[in-house]
């Protein structure tokens, strides 16, 4: 993936981006990909009962098939469903790990994204590989799109930052991410209300 002469310029031309979009064939594609870890893991997990389940088939005496397969059957939807809310919990936190919430609101900050998406796309590409160094387990394909991209933004940091606002906390403490969350904030704020005011005068849309 390759972004040219993104710095200080706060539109890029779609030629100029290598998202997942552009590169899988389909959404289902991305999403198995990008899940792969969880499905690994969940596949392990599904061939390891499907070898008991079958091994309780198998056996002479009705006492141990029923020993068996009961436990399978019972434990399995179980097992399953927890490991996949925690390798997924997991590729999350790594996800929003100090350097990478602080590499975010950087991006947020030089790009100067509002609520056209090709400039969340100019972010998604630039977050996708830094994502994937941090870890592995996240692979190189966190972002689908710039939509995807600003989805996660508005969900992770912006909602929260409202809620907090409007409820007035002003016991929550300080630190120096929670200066520069407020810093982006108000960068996407500022160029998303002058998105809104060219829409209204009919000059831009959400895609130009």
């Amino acid at each position: 993936m390759k972004v040219k002469g993104l710095i200080g310029e706060s539109h890029a031309n779609d030629e100029d981006l290598r998202l997942p979009r552009d590169m899988f064939r389909s959404r289902l594609q991305y999403e198995m990909v990008r899940h792969r870890v969880v499905l690994i893991s969940l596949g392990f997990e599904l061939a390891v009962f499907a070898f008991l389940f079958h091994l309780g088939l198998q056996a002479e005496n009705l006492g141990i098939e029923i020993v068996i397969i009961v436990p399978v059957l019972m434990l399995a939807p179980l097992v399953v469903a927890v490991t996949g809310v925690m390798t997924y919990r997991v590729v999350r936190r790594k996800v929003a790990a100090l350097a990478n919430k602080l590499r975010f609101m950087k991006e947020i900050m030089t790009v100067k994204p509002g609520i056209e998406m090709r400039e969340w796309d100019v972010i998604a590409a630039r977050m996708n590989p830094v994502f994937y160094r941090s870890s592995s387990l996240v692979t190189p394909y966190f972002f689908y799109d710039g939509e995807s991209c600003y989805s996660y933004f508005r969900s992770t940091y912006l909602q929260p930052y409202l809620n907090r606002k409007d409820e007035n906390c002003t016991n929550v403490a300080v630190d120096d991410f929670q200066r520069i969350l407020d810093q982006a904030i108000k960068t996407y704020e500022e160029k998303a209300d002058e998105d809104w005011q060219r829409i209204m005068n009919g000059t831009s849309s959400l895609r130009s």
